[in-house]
């Protein structure tokens, strides 16, 4: 029994990070657009949570409650059948025991660890302080889904992204098949280094004491684990049965299993069943209460002298990083006095709030508008998405970022109602123009998907046009600043704390559809 829960605890982790993958690895838009609208990102505990307190509705928060319930009832059932960190945290610890990692991080036997309650009490009220008083962002620097997310963005799609182009260059007759060459999603390089450099924290710590993080720092698995204590069910060592071969507690990569006193720290147990899955004569039991209710006994004798295997220890260094001012923007940028947030948020202070960066949006976003935060948004904010009006646009048509935010910090909205909608304004500084200076530019009046930019004459100077904002149309798009030829931009998009109606006639609009669930 325990060999077929643990296949299909595996399986269904495998599924479900694969169905949140898609959506990071579709670079060439291959996903049907009903793809967005099952909203699988929802399904993590913490973005349900925050969620469900934005949009202030039980139904936001379903996946919370439910994955709650199911912790009073069987335990971490989530941590180790569905959440995508814990998912790579255990192929982690798979790679590190092949070749020719194996030479590297030796097959590690765990051995049974004292819970860090104070550590992971800190985490979990850390977690939900900065939750309640809206600094999510700062919660997604250990949060599982938005670490997950980070290291999806930053570091293994664009990787992904590269290969796909590079075997495509190899072989031309497959240009226009499978391989074709796509675009590489635009991603700083000092963030290209931090998304390797949480992943390789993560390897090592994986391979060395496997679901470390989920016992220490996770705030989800706090939570679930608090929960777990008072699960109906539980898994159990039979002393009974048992011949105290410490199979079960070496492989245990939750460290939760004490052998010699016949204990399992249910509150650290991630339910993987690895450990009934190796037991070799069936000792390890599900119990209710005091109440055996299955074992998978099969009373097979056991050879006394029955090689455990030596111990190994592999002590590694993970090198601190630094990660230099490379790739920031030069000293003749001009920024914005507030960062634009994408439409759908209803406002800055709803995204800042809510938003916990698993990057989700950025890696949807088809114009790559959308990147990760160093200091735009200020320290709380750091690695949330903020809009690079400098480097691409918000495409006027587009609303796909609405379509996949797990936590109500970008919520839907339909493509009729985003062609009306206003997230900032254009503002001119008619000193760094080039067309005020009599070169001829009509860049931004050409592509303003509004027509909220004209070319007038210049006052004192009638030779001369320059663009004129009409500033109850503009939609703050950012397409202007971004085809503005003039160092530093003669147009920035000041963004607006809540988002409001422009002064636009639109049309039929398109994707009358919502989201399920929300």
């Amino acid at each position: 029994m325990f060999k077929a829960l643990k296949a299909l605890s595996f399986l269904t982790a495998t599924a479900f990070t694969l169905l949140l993958a898609a959506q990071f690895f579709d670079v060439r838009r291959l996903l049907p657009a009903e793809y967005a609208h099952y909203d699988f990102a929802s399904y993590n505990v913490w973005p349900s949570l925050v969620a469900m307190l934005a949009a202030g509705t039980i139904a936001a928060g379903a996946a919370f409650m439910f994955f709650c319930a199911a912790a009073l009832v069987c335990g971490r059932v989530f941590c180790g059948a569905v959440c995508p960190l814990g998912f790579l945290m255990d192929l982690s610890l798979r790679l590190s025991r092949t070749w020719p990692l194996k030479l590297l991080f030796k097959r590690r036997r765990f051995k049974h660890k004292k819970s860090p309650s104070i550590l992971r009490a800190c985490a979990l009220f850390a977690a939900l302080g900065l939750t309640l008083a809206g600094l999510n962002g700062l919660v997604g620097l250990f949060e599982p889904y938005a670490l997950w997310g980070k290291i999806m963005r930053l570091a293994l799609a664009p990787a992904a992204t590269a290969a796909n182009n590079l075997a495509a260059s190899f072989n031309d007759e497959y240009a226009g098949g499978f391989m074709q060459k796509v675009h590489i999603q635009n991603v700083p390089a000092a963030f290209t280094v931090l998304g390797f450099a949480l992943l390789g924290a993560l390897f090592i710590a994986s391979a060395l004491r496997g679901r470390l993080f989920c016992n220490t720092l996770c705030p989800v698995g706090a939570l679930l684990g608090a929960l777990s204590k008072f699960a109906a069910v539980k898994i159990a060592l039979n002393p009974h049965t048992c011949i105290s071969c410490g199979k079960c507690e070496s492989v245990c990569k939750a460290e939760c299993i004490d052998f010699k006193n016949f204990s399992v720290d249910s509150s650290k147990c991630v339910m993987c069943f690895e450990c009934g899955a190796q037991c070799p004569n069936g000792s390890v039991v599900f119990k209710a209460g005091k109440r055996i209710l299955k074992s998978d006994c099969a009373q097979n004798q056991v050879s006394a002298k029955e090689d455990i295997g030596r111990r190994a220890f592999a002590k590694s260094v993970l090198p601190l990083a630094a990660l230099g001012v490379a790739g920031f923007k030069n000293l003749e940028t001009r920024a914005p006095k507030i960062q634009s947030a994408p439409p759908g948020a209803t406002g800055v202070k709803n995204f800042t709030d809510n938003c916990i960066a698993c990057q989700l949006c950025a890696a949807q976003c088809p114009t790559n508008v959308l990147k990760p935060a160093l200091a735009e948004r200020g320290l709380a904010g750091f690695l949330q998405p903020y809009m690079d009006f400098d480097s691409s646009y918000c495409r006027y048509t587009c609303h796909e970022c609405s379509k996949v935010c797990p936590t109500e910090a970008i919520r839907f909205i339909s493509g009729r109602e985003k062609h009306a909608l206003k997230i900032g304004t254009a503002v001119f500084f008619e000193q760094d123009c080039i067309a005020a200076l009599g070169k001829e530019c009509t860049a931004c009046a050409e592509i303003c998907p509004v027509n909220a930019i004209a070319m007038t004459f210049k006052k004192n100077n009638a030779g001369i046009l320059i663009p004129t904002v009409n500033v109850e149309m503009c939609v703050g798009c950012g397409a202007c600043q971004y085809v503005c030829p003039s160092a530093p931009k003669a147009l920035i998009i000041e963004g607006l704390m809540l988002h409001e109606n422009a002064a636009v006639k639109i049309g039929k609009g398109e994707g009358k559809h919502k989201r399920s669930g929300k």
